[in-house]
């Protein structure tokens, strides 16, 4: 039997996506042309750990992250969650364990803290889950790996906290050679106003909102997955 190793790419499923401009800035709005097989929606740290305190802010992410992740769902997008997984022993950890008024810091693979927060959706079948090490998505994890694997190129990011591990992974991410576009309001923090300014400032020309998200990949909806 003959093998086929061309590795021909698939039909270009063209998306367009409205970028927005940093808050407070008077830019203008712009557009990028993407390819959905090669898109990937990327959520960070949205664990209980992180959102279960009374007024957490990442409990306001709830329903632009639902909307944007049933509309990636709906035309093949992939969607990773990209949480804090350590080992229970937290051993190779720098410092180890830390406990707090929260719990323990980090959470480690299978406790309640590093499950999901339970107000967002979530498809234990289609959805892709990666545990994370460090400040960074991309440190000794599996995320590089199976996004190249699956020809992918363009992120969207969202989750918390915006300075510490959604920009580590989103900065990890450029220096990767991936777009790296992040979804204002699909993040947020505990830190100063700052920390999400600097982050704005630093990835202004690749910032958008889970509005533009589902606008962008709705018209795709029903196509099939056409990754490699």
């Amino acid at each position: 039997m003959n093998v086929d190793l061309r590795h021909v790419p698939p039909q270009i499923r063209e998306a367009t996506l409205k970028l927005s401009g940093r808050a407070g800035s008077a830019a203008a709005e712009r557009v990028a042309t993407l390819d959905a097989n090669k898109c990937a929606l990327v959520l960070v740290d949205l664990q209980h750990f992180f959102l279960k305190a009374d007024g957490a802010p990442g409990q306001a992410l709830v329903p632009g992250v639902n909307a944007a992740t049933a509309a990636a769902r709906a035309c093949g997008v992939p969607v990773f969650w990209v949480n804090w997984g350590v080992r229970n022993d937290r051993l190779g950890y720098p410092g180890g364990a830390r406990s707090g008024t929260q719990g323990t810091f980090p959470p480690a693979a299978g406790e309640a803290d590093a499950e999901i927060w339970h107000e967002l959706d979530v498809d234990r079948e289609a959805d892709i889950f990666v545990n994370k090490h460090r400040l960074t998505g991309f440190f000794e994890s599996e995320l590089d790996a199976i996004l190249r694997q699956a020809g992918i190129r363009t992120l969207f990011f969202g989750g918390v906290n915006t300075g510490q591990c959604v920009w580590g992974t989103v900065i990890d991410a450029k220096y990767l050679g991936y777009d790296s576009i992040v979804v204002s309001d699909m993040c947020a923090t505990t830190e100063p106003e700052c920390a999400t300014a600097f982050v704005e400032y630093n990835n202004a020309s690749h910032l958008t909102s889970s509005a533009n998200i589902v606008a962008a990949l709705e018209p795709l909806a029903g196509t099939a997955c056409l990754c490699p």
